[in-house]
């Protein structure tokens, strides 16, 4: 569509749409990598600065009925953190600029189940490439695989970080699959087969290791029990491996579950 047609559309607005930032702006949201405004507005080339133009373009997306933003609380400290949202009418804005909506929130929320969830998937993602360690942008976009025992899993996050072993002077990539868990229950697999079997398969990827995400410190001691309580059922030993994304710091809380059943 023209941009002519356009501007008749969906407003006088977008009258330089092909010539200003808001084009760009709309190619990220189109992309879906994420779906907070300061990251959307960094992954711009060139970044656009927090604030002014930036916050006056998403302001008018919203205010325009284009896209929605759900503000969501309860993963971290602090005020509650907007995540956006195509709506239908913006859906129709960017198949008319030929543009294709890949990722964003609504996939997010398809493989997390709240809003709770899709922004502890951004959270921890950030947390994870802060990581030295961490060779690739970690991916929340994982397809379905399969575990050696045959379990089919789609995983929640892959990490791929640097291994060392010192005495032979190596270093290879190793690819982590990290469970996040908005809400452990330590309880839930004494009626819940489903989280069982997702436990198992983690721990088939990782070679009898777990990598979990949490929001909060209380919340790694939650995942210790419920973990425990899937090893009373599983009957196996395991290393657990726990961050959460309040606290600073690149490091895993490493907790060795032996089974001695």
């Amino acid at each position: 569509m023209e941009c002519d047609d356009v501007v008749r559309q969906f407003g006088q607005w977008w009258g330089g749409c092909h010539e200003g930032r808001a084009y760009e702006i709309l190619e990220v949201l189109a992309y879906g990598e994420d779906c907070r405004r300061r990251p959307l507005a960094s992954w711009l080339d060139p970044p656009l600065p927090w604030g002014g133009c930036a916050d006056e373009i998403f302001q008018t997306l919203i205010e325009g009925g284009l896209w929605g933003e759900v503000r969501v609380g309860g993963v971290r400290r602090g005020r509650p953190t907007g995540l956006l949202y195509p709506t239908p009418r913006g859906k129709d804005l960017l198949r008319a600029l030929g543009l294709k909506l890949e990722h964003g929130y609504e996939e997010l929320l398809r493989r997390h189940g709240s809003p709770k969830g899709v922004l502890l998937a951004l959270l921890a993602r950030d947390k994870l490439q802060s990581w030295e360690d961490c060779r690739e942008f970690p991916d929340l976009w994982a397809e379905e695989v399969q575990t050696p025992a045959g379990r089919s899993i789609t995983p929640d996050l892959v990490a791929t970080v640097m291994r060392f072993n010192d005495a032979q002077d190596d270093n290879w990539d190793e690819n982590l699959y990290v469970r996040l868990r908005v809400d452990p229950c330590p309880s839930e697999c004494k009626w819940n087969p489903e989280l069982v079997g997702t436990w198992q398969a983690y721990h088939e990827l990782n070679d009898r290791c777990l990598y979990v995400v949490v929001p909060g410190k209380a919340h790694e001691e939650l995942v210790i029990r419920e973990v425990r309580q899937w090893q009373a059922i599983a009957r196996i030993g395991a290393t657990l491996y726990t961050t959460n994304v309040t606290q600073p710091g690149p490091t895993w809380r490493k907790t060795v579950l032996p089974w001695f059943g």
